[in-house]
């Protein structure tokens, strides 16, 4: 366990940075934060929450080609690995897409209704 931890710090410390950029980003849309809300501080903490975000997808889709490469020079627990990671995939992306297509979808016929 502790040497998974070890492994996947960079992983772990850029989900805990997205984490904390997007909750100051969200209060500071709704003027809760300590930061101003005007154009230039949502822009700059948009972009910093966009870099951390493509930061943190490059290391998870690394540590997953890691583990595929694993897989076909049939190193021990690459599959068992591979599975877990299509399985988490496919049970996390099918609902994410679900819920963004339905909450569109409401969006769009609720601005409809109002103009």
């Amino acid at each position: 366990m502790i040497n998974t931890i070890k492994n996947n710090k960079w992983v772990i410390a850029t989900s805990f940075t997205c984490i904390f950029f997007g909750l100051l980003t969200f209060f500071t849309f709704i003027n809760q934060s300590f930061i101003k809300l005007n154009n230039f501080n949502l822009q700059i903490l948009l972009f910093i929450d966009a870099c951390f975000l493509l930061l943190f997808f490059t290391l998870i889709v690394r540590s997953t080609y890691k583990i595929f490469v694993g897989r076909r020079n049939r190193k021990l627990g690459s599959e068992t690995a591979s599975r877990y990671i299509i399985f988490f995939t496919i049970t996390t992306l099918l609902p994410s897409i679900i819920i963004a297509l339905f909450s569109l979808t409401l969006f769009n016929v609720g601005v409809q209704k109002i103009l």
